[in-house]
């Protein structure tokens, strides 16, 4: 049986102070955005969806850089809390949108970048259908989607495999994708792989609708 990861427990201490962890996350993600979408057309003050968002910096790093407007889909309120200070301080908090609730129960669509890290791989079974439905049903046509997921290789076992021995794995239902898992669950619901990076022990994917 997997258990729910308590994501209190991940959101609570980056709330008390920004750790270096974080810090590091920050910058890699960021680097791994551009990296992926260097050269591809993205509509001018696009509209940008992140799917369980948690603090949002991925997506303030977007907006900040691309334009446009976000909204953040978020259910956990530590988060929200944390990300609604994150936009204040950087100015910007006249352009997102936080909005509380379940990720597979949002119902907005037509925007031009959707996004998410570290989310899909929290979703199993018939769920995890939903969630990939959840980020494909709210891409306009002709739209960007962009998702960063934990993949099983020997850096992720070995990432893993550490911060078990430190007592500090609390992804306790984290189930890491395969390499072509991505385009195989995207492809068929109407995506073009565009393409690839690699973050960590994560990977990048950036695809089109068509």
């Amino acid at each position: 049986m997997i258990t729910a990861t308590n994501w209190d427990d991940h959101f609570a201490p980056i709330g008390r102070r920004r750790n270096l962890v974080e810090s590091i996350r920050i910058r890699q993600v960021r680097a791994a955005y551009l990296r992926l979408l260097d050269g591809v057309r993205v509509p001018d003050d696009p509209r940008v969806l992140e799917l369980g968002a948690g603090t949002g910096h991925a997506s303030l790093e977007l907006v900040a850089h691309l334009g446009g407007r976000a909204t953040l889909v978020e259910r956990n309120r530590v988060a929200l809390a944390l990300s609604r200070q994150i936009w204040q301080r950087r100015g910007l908090a006249g352009r997102v949108e936080h909005h509380e609730g379940d990720l597979l129960e949002f119902a907005g669509t037509g925007f031009d970048l959707v996004h998410s890290g570290g989310v899909v791989e929290h979703f199993h079974g018939p769920d995890q259908d939903r969630v990939v439905d959840a980020h494909a049903r709210a891409v306009a046509a002709g739209g960007l989607l962009a998702i960063l997921v934990p993949v099983d290789t020997w850096r992720y076992r070995s990432f893993r495999a550490t911060l078990r021995a430190l007592g500090k794995w609390i992804y306790t239902d984290e189930v890491p994708w395969t390499l072509e898992q991505a385009p195989r669950l995207f492809g068929p619901r109407g995506f073009d792989l565009l393409a690839t990076t690699d973050v960590g022990h994560e990977r990048g994917y950036l695809f089109r609708k068509r």
